[in-house]
């Protein structure tokens, strides 16, 4: 699987739990400490604007909104779709090469891009468990991101300390380094 093909998956295991969580499991807790799943995706989508934003050459200024302006809307999905689709249009043009200033340090766009599509594979997982969907992910997508998260850059803040994998299932493993326990 390659970056663009990780990526355009992870934007669909988004939108379809997206979908499938609205509207029964939106205002359930999520696995994320004080986050509903509405929170989550609120998050997860948002996070495709400031991705868009740094790939673009924007600095911390410009993504201060994102995380406050209400990224959902009255159409959670149609904002999702447009959103992904958005920053998937500004990666495919971008010099990936060159470094973005993230707020948790700079990195490649490669990198970041690696990044959204691990966001999107823990997030979705976030969001299923939450809403009571079936957690299972893509076992390739989930072992693309798993190869690469020792070079995404500074993951500090991102997750909880690290689990302990109950299988090697490319799935568990991805989680636990994320923090999560799945069961």
């Amino acid at each position: 699987m390659e970056l663009f093909e990780a990526l355009d998956a992870g934007h669909t295991l988004l939108h379809s739990t997206i979908v499938d969580a609205l509207p029964s499991g939106w205002t359930n807790a999520s696995p994320c400490e004080g986050w509903t799943v509405r929170d989550v995706a609120h998050h997860v989508v948002g996070g495709a604007v400031r991705y868009r934003l740094l790939l673009e050459g924007f600095g911390e200024e410009a993504l201060v909104p994102t995380r406050t302006d209400d990224q959902l809307g009255d159409d959670p999905a149609a904002s999702d779709a447009e959103k992904s689709a958005a920053l998937m249009a500004v990666a495919r043009t971008a010099d990936l090469s060159a470094s973005v200033q993230h707020p948790t340090g700079p990195r490649t766009g490669t990198q970041l891009l690696n990044l959204r599509v691990l966001e999107c594979v823990a997030h979705s997982w976030d969001m299923r468990v939450g809403a009571g969907l079936d957690p299972g992910i893509d076992p390739d997508l989930c072992a693309f991101a798993l190869a690469r998260m020792d070079d995404m850059g500074n993951l500090g803040g991102f997750f909880e300390a690290p689990a302990t994998a109950k299988s090697t299932d490319p799935q568990a493993v991805l989680l636990a380094r994320c923090g999560r326990e799945p069961t």
